[in-house]
Formats: structure tokens, C-alpha cells, sequence
């Protein structure tokens, strides 16, 4: 999934996370020319990893991601009948 977002810093960029596993994330600065490396986020990972990505109103750079799990990563079962939707917040400052 591919996302823009604005950083605290007021710095326009577009976000990809690839699915589904591990969660990884590349940045791009200048509208999809260039990309970042994937950089691994974490251990953890969903079906969809960030299916979408909504600004907050508490300032600039402010975000909430959901995604969900149907049970693969978190609690390493096979084919469950319940889907659990877990949601991220972030201060988006960039990658380091």
C-alpha cells in the first residue's frame, strides 16, 4: 500500500508498506521518483500491513494505521474464523 503523508516537519512524502511479512516500509521524498530501501519495521506483519493511513487533527505529522491479522503472526494459528483489526498512531519524523 502506498500512502501520502505529511511529516511534523511539513516535508510531503509518499509511504509503502508491502505485505505481509515482515511489516517493512520504503519512503519516497520526491513524488515516486526515488524510493528508500525496504527497511524492516518490526517482527510483526498483517494481511494488509497499513491499509490505509489517516491524519489526525493533533498536529502535523499525526497518523493512525490500522491493519489486521487473521491470526498467522500474533498468535501463530492456521486458518482462524476470526480476524482481529489492531491500529497504530504515530508522530511520522522519518527514517534513520
Amino acid at each position: 500500500m502506498i500512502h501520502r503523508v505529511v511529516g511534523s516537519d511539513g516535508t510531503k512524502r509518499l509511504i509503502m508498506w508491502p505485505g505481509p511479512s515482515p511489516a517493512r516500509l520504503a519512503v519516497s521524498e520526491d513524488a515516486g521518483f526515488s524510493w528508500s530501501q525496504l527497511k524492516p519495521i518490526g517482527d510483526w506483519s498483517g494481511i494488509v500491513v497499513m491499509g490505509f493511513v489517516e491524519a489526525f487533527r493533533t498536529g502535523r505529522g499525526h497518523y493512525v494505521a490500522p491493519f489486521h491479522d487473521d491470526g498467522r503472526f500474533f498468535s501463530k494459528e492456521k486458518a482462524p474464523s476470526i480476524f482481529t483489526l489492531y491500529q497504530t498512531f504515530s508522530r511520522y519524523r522519518g527514517l534513520t
